[in-house]
């Protein structure tokens, strides 16, 4: 299954399964102390926000590092590709075929495949 689709139902059943504990003890508990209960909901919920906010900092930070060791990884095949396009002239014309050809084979295969 796709990492994101299951990122997102794990959110969504925690949303649920939070919504639905929240409604049982409001609907069940017990309604002596509930402004001092408030209070301390409000922080609990102020200091789950803060974590919050620096996990999604720390993903998008290993996220964008991930896109740049790819894109990195992406330019320096390339270049390699243009070094074996340089040597292959060197080679022997059959050599050479078979270098290209098999060079050829690799850029199509990365295109299509990744």
């Amino acid at each position: 299954m796709n990492l994101v689709l299951t990122g997102a139902l794990w959110v969504l059943g925690a949303a649920v399964g939070a919504a639905i504990i929240g409604y049982l003890v409001r609907r069940i508990g017990q309604d002596e102390g509930s402004p001092s209960n408030n209070d301390a909901a409000g922080q609990v919920f102020t200091i789950v926000s803060g974590l919050q906010a620096v996990v999604l900092a720390f993903v998008l930070v290993t996220l964008f590092d991930a896109v740049s060791d790819a894109r990195d990884g992406a330019y320096v095949e390339a270049q390699e590709l243009v070094a074996v396009s340089w040597a292959m002239e060197s080679l022997p014309a059959q050599d050479a075929a078979e270098v290209r050809d098999t060079s050829q084979a690799y850029v199509n295969g990365v295109i299509r495949e990744e």
